[in-house]
């Protein structure tokens, strides 16, 4: 199972605050065609673009990560000059948004191209776009936060793209409702909906791993509760001593508590 890469620190909530006078400097320097420019304000918003595309498009494009950005980073110099400071929209929001737009261009692009390349049938098609890659821990291993990071980033993978990209800017990059409705152009309420579901998606789907601290059954489950989920085996619990207990009933609470532990886990890596 491939790792997410470790310099994908998340946007600081300063560095997203509002532009500084450098910056816009260099926005309108950079509309007109000076490079050197440009090269700072890419430079300035690598990490955040690096780690929006990895996130939104998944493990599976890890290898191409690079070819992807630096494709993106050209066509972010070529839009430039399309970023109004009327509108006063911040230019990191402008960045998620023309990100967000590529990475799903991406996928909707490769899916595309898979239907008319295959002959298999539709819900062959489907199974293969949920199967996850062979589990790298033995049963009863202990959870690490690399692992740990790992299974959720292809967990997130599968999340519909609606859900995933709210989940990303809010756990990952750590906006705020408002700064993702104007990514994504929908209201404070949809977002909040959004990232409740994925949330929800995710506690089911990293239930079994979470419970055991392993990866075993996680392989070729279709993603819905109570349909081919994969059934408790004899592993051992998780080894780490400030995972939460679980008591023999409320299973559902446990694995909230697991879940929300386990992404406290990954976020503060």
């Amino acid at each position: 199972m491939n790792k997410p890469p470790r310099f994908f620190a998340r946007f600081s909530l300063e560095e997203r605050g509002q532009m500084s006078r450098e910056e816009i400097r260099a926005i309108r320097r950079a509309q007109k065609g000076d490079r050197e420019a440009v090269q700072f304000l890419i430079e300035t918003h690598q990490r955040q673009i690096l780690g929006t595309i990895y996130r939104l498009l998944g493990p599976r494009f890890a290898d191409e990560l690079e070819d992807f950005a630096q494709d993106l980073y050209l066509r972010i110099f070529r839009a430039l000059a399309r970023f109004d400071f009327d509108r006063r929209t911040r230019f990191s929001t402008w960045i998620y948004t023309f990100t967000k737009n590529y990475c799903f261009d991406v996928l909707k692009k490769r899916r595309l191209d898979a239907v008319s390349l295959s002959g298999a049938s539709g819900e062959d098609r489907e199974a293969a776009a949920l199967e996850l890659p062979a589990p790298t821990a033995a049963p009863g291993a202990s959870l690490d936060r690399s692992e740990l990071a790992a299974c959720l980033a292809h967990a997130v993978e599968q999340l519909p793209d609606d859900q995933r990209v709210v989940f990303v800017l809010r756990e990952y990059e750590e906006l705020n409702y408002p700064e993702i409705a104007a990514v994504l152009g929908v209201s404070e309420g949809t977002v909040k909906s959004r990232l409740y579901r994925a949330k929800e998606t995710l506690r089911v789907r990293l239930a079994p791993y979470l419970r055991e601290g392993s990866t075993t059954g996680l392989e070729g489950w279709d993603g819905e509760r109570g349909s081919g989920a994969p059934q408790r085996g004899a592993a051992a619990p998780i080894a780490r001593s400030e995972a939460p207990r679980r008591g023999a009933g409320e299973r559902e609470r446990d694995d909230d508590a697991l879940f929300a532990w386990a992404l406290r886990e990954v976020l503060a890596s």
